[in-house]
């Protein structure tokens, strides 16, 4: 009876040791992670009251900017170097117009591919590589991979006709839809 006793409190002792040694290497992760999570959400709060902030200026910030370029160059270099800003300006925007069109025609194209192959979450899927299809290079990888991942879980071999399919696709996008 006295040995069962001193087995029960060992393993009782063994036991509260785990939890405290658990709680200690949880409590660090749990904090590190809150901290992240904080820190991000910090970011992005941060960032959207600059872009309002800057875009409520934008005027003012150009006036400024071209003040600048006519205090650092003669006035022939600054009239120069303010056609190569318009001309740069007009060409990332007619280059972001473009991506985003082709990143749309993409999903819709995948949403349509994956409904005629029954895959799952077609909208959920065709939404994500739509949109990481804005990401130059490797923006198809980024979204095909966690879209691989989703339809892993309902069907794995489905999940594998689905990389064919994005790497048909892609295909056809970086040789016919893209160019």
């Amino acid at each position: 009876d006295d040995d069962y006793y001193k087995i029960v409190m060992d393993t009782w002792g063994a036991f509260e040791n785990y939890i405290i040694d658990f709680a200690t290497s949880l409590l660090p992760k749990i904090l590190n992670f809150t901290k992240a999570i904080l820190s991000s959400i910090w970011n992005i709060v941060l960032g959207t009251i600059i872009s309002i902030y800057l875009l409520i200026d934008k005027e003012k910030f150009m006036a400024l900017g071209r003040k600048l370029v006519f205090s650092i160059f003669s006035d022939r270099g600054a009239d120069r170097a303010l056609v190569l800003i318009r001309r740069s300006d007009n060409i990332f925007g007619k280059f972001l117009s473009g991506k985003i069109l082709d990143s749309l025609i993409i999903g819709v194209l995948t949403f349509g591919v994956l409904l005629i192959f029954k895959m799952p979450y077609a909208t959920l899927i065709a939404f994500i590589v739509g949109v990481t299809n804005i990401i130059p290079f490797f923006g198809p990888f980024i979204g095909a991979i966690p879209s691989f991942f989703i339809i892993l879980f309902e069907s794995p071999a489905k999940a594998f006709w689905f990389l064919l399919i994005i790497l048909v696709i892609q295909q056809i996008d970086g040789n016919i839809i893209g160019p």
